[in-house]
């Protein structure tokens, strides 16, 4: 039985695109995906629950639209203003609703990106860098005043997520005053009793 002798392979040199150097780059692209996912589905969640709160505000604006008061009571200026109050917090929660569905650009990896890259390795100028590129375009680290995915999506995430959080402000602030408004609209029926 012979045994083969094992040459230990050289470092790697950095951008050279040896096993390490591209160990390394997937862990960077797998990170930068990973975030990008992760702040996407912040987005679409804060989406979903916004068209839900949009919904029940605007059956909320129709049937407050409908509504009549019960019969014997008046409609005084305490009633006037919480019914005021009433719809224009339901249409301030619309407003933040629809500002949280709104649609942000992306600046995802795009195919023009993917063709100049591959354009480069095919010419041969760019063999062995493949995944430090893939890397660069999640993570522009080269060119830090482009825009680029990973950053795009938390912003996106976090404003979706100030709109989503002061719509659900405004609608508590409505729950409120309907409260208040039901309060007065009983107490004129039992005084009326």
């Amino acid at each position: 039985m012979t045994f083969r002798s094992r040459k230990s392979s050289p470092a790697a040199v950095p951008g050279s695109g040896a096993a390490s150097d591209v160990d390394e780059a997937k862990v960077y692209i797998e990170h930068a995906r990973w975030l990008v996912e992760y702040h996407n589905k912040r987005s679409d969640s804060f989406s979903t629950r916004a068209v839900a709160l949009l919904g029940f505000s605007g059956v909320m604006l129709a049937l407050f639209g409908r509504a009549s008061l019960p019969g014997g009571v008046e409609m005084d200026t305490a009633m006037f203003v919480l019914l005021v109050a009433v719809m224009a917090l339901l249409l301030l929660t619309a407003y933040f609703c629809l500002r949280t569905l709104n649609v942000a650009k992306s600046s995802a990896p795009g195919a023009d990106d993917l063709r100049v890259m591959w354009t480069d390795w095919v010419a041969n100028t760019r063999r062995g860098k493949a995944y430090g590129d893939v890397a660069e375009t999640y993570i522009k680290a080269k060119t830090p005043d482009i825009a680029n995915a990973v950053d795009d999506a938390i912003r996106e995430a976090g404003q979706r997520s100030v709109f989503f959080k002061n719509a659900v402000a405004a609608m508590l602030a409505t729950l409120v005053c309907m409260a208040a408004l039901m309060t007065v609209v009983s107490s004129h029926l039992l005084e009326g009793t």
